[in-house]
C-alpha cells in the first residue's frame, strides 16, 4: 500500500496548434517557456520528498527528458534520482482539437495521468496529481489518511457564482452541466469549481472516475464542434464529473489553498496558511520557484534537503512571499519581469 505524489510536465512542439498560459509569457513551444516549468518541477518533488520520505514520487510527461536540450531540463534529471522519482511517458489523448482556445490547451493532460494511475497502482494504493508549481508545507501524512477515509479529495477554489473563471461563472457552469447530464436534475445551487491543481483518488475509486472523465470529454468534443457551451479547461470538467457522480465537494480545504501573495498580483494571504499541508502559488512560477531551484542547484539536492531548506523553512517562504513578500522581494520581482519583457520585445 503505497502513497503516491505525482506532478506533470507537458511540452509542447511546434506541429501543435500552440497554448497560452497565463502566468508564464512567450512561445509555449519554447525551451525558455518549458524551462519555468521544469524548475517548478524540480522544487515541488523536492518540497514532496521532504513531506513524505516514503512515498512514490512520479513525474508524468508526454516526452523524454533526454529529449530536452536546456540546461535546466539536463540538471533536471540528476535531481530526479537524486529524489528518487519515477518518470514515465505518458500519451496525450485528451489533446483538445485545432479549433479550441488557445488558453489552457495542454490542461486536461492531467486526465491521461489519472488513466495512467488506475493502470499502474496497486491495491490499497493512493494517488495525489499536483501542478507543478504546488509547494508542500506540511508532512503528507494526515493527507493521504483523509484520502483513504473519503476515497476521494477535491478543491474549492472559492469563487463567487457570477465570477468568471476562466470563461465560464459558476452560475454558467450550472446550465452547461445540466445540458451535459441531460437536464436530469434541478439544481438549487450553482456547482463548485473545483480546482485542477490537486486531484485526488485512491485506486478503487478510479475507474468509475476515468470512465465518467471519459464519457464527459466526448460530450464536451461534440458541443464544441456544434458551437455548444462546454467546460472549457480541466477543471470545469474535473468539476462537472465530481458534480454529477455525487463525490465529496471541496473536502481538501484544509490541504491545499490557491494562494497569491500580493507581488506581482492580488493578495489573499492569511494567517491560516500555515496550517495548509500544501500551497497552490501559480504567481511564483517565475520568481520563487526560480530562486529555490537556483538554491537546490547550488548547494545540491541532498544537501537542501539535509539543510531543511523546504518544509516550514524561512528561507523558502521569504523566497516565496509568504505570509507577507518583502520589500526586496518586491523590488526584485518587478525588475526581473521587466528585463523578461524587454528581452521579448528586443527578439520581436
Amino acid at each position: 500500500m503505497s502513497d503516491v505524489i505525482a506532478t506533470w510536465f507537458y511540452a509542447e512542439s511546434p506541429e501543435e496548434a500552440g497554448g497560452t498560459y497565463h502566468q508564464v509569457p512567450g512561445s509555449s513551444t519554447s525551451s525558455a517557456f518549458w524551462d519555468v516549468y521544469l524548475r517548478c518541477v524540480a522544487v515541488s518533488l523536492a518540497t514532496a520528498r521532504c513531506a513524505a520520505p516514503d512515498a512514490k514520487l512520479v513525474l508524468l510527461v508526454n516526452r523524454p527528458l533526454s529529449n530536452l536540450s536546456s540546461r535546466v531540463g539536463q540538471e533536471l534529471v540528476g535531481i530526479l534520482e537524486s529524489l528518487r522519482v519515477e518518470v514515465h511517458v505518458v500519451r496525450y489523448t485528451f489533446e483538445p482539437p485545432p479549433s479550441w482556445s488557445a488558453a489552457w490547451r495542454n490542461q486536461f493532460f492531467v486526465f491521461d495521468g489519472l488513466a495512467w494511475a488506475q493502470e499502474h497502482l496497486s491495491d490499497g494504493d493512493a494517488f495525489l496529481l499536483l501542478d507543478s508549481d504546488v509547494i508542500w508545507n506540511l508532512p503528507a501524512e494526515q493527507l493521504f489518511v483523509d484520502l483513504r477515509a473519503d476515497g476521494i479529495l477535491s478543491y474549492d477554489a472559492g469563487y463567487e457564482v457570477d465570477h468568471p473563471i476562466n470563461g465560464l461563472s459558476r452560475r454558467d457552469m450550472a446550465n452547461t452541466f445540466d445540458e451535459l447530464n441531460g437536464n436530469l436534475h434541478s439544481r438549487d445551487d450553482a456547482p463548485v469549481y473545483l480546482g485542477g491543481e490537486f486531484l485526488a483518488s485512491t485506486l478503487e475509486r478510479l475507474p468509475s472516475l476515468n470512465f465518467a472523465i471519459r464519457k464527459a470529454w466526448k460530450s464536451t468534443l461534440e458541443r464544441h464542434a456544434r458551437g455548444q457551451s462546454h467546460p472549457l479547461e480541466e477543471a470545469h470538467l474535473w468539476s462537472y464529473v465530481i458534480d454529477s457522480l455525487g463525490l465529496p465537494v471541496g473536502n481538501a480545504g484544509t490541504h491545499i489553498k490557491r494562494i497569491w501573495n500580493g507581488t506581482l498580483s492580488h493578495s489573499n494571504v492569511s494567517a491560516s496558511d500555515q496550517l495548509l499541508t500544501c500551497w497552490h502559488l501559480p504567481a511564483e512560477k517565475r520568481f520563487g520557484f526560480r530562486r529555490l531551484y537556483a538554491d537546490i542547484t547550488r548547494v545540491g539536492v541532498d544537501s537542501w534537503l539535509d539543510q531543511e531548506h523546504s518544509l516550514r523553512s524561512t528561507s523558502v517562504n521569504l523566497r516565496l512571499g509568504l505570509p507577507r513578500s518583502s520589500a526586496r522581494k518586491r523590488i526584485c520581482d518587478v525588475s526581473f519581469a521587466s528585463t523578461q519583457r524587454a528581452l521579448r520585445t528586443v527578439r520581436r
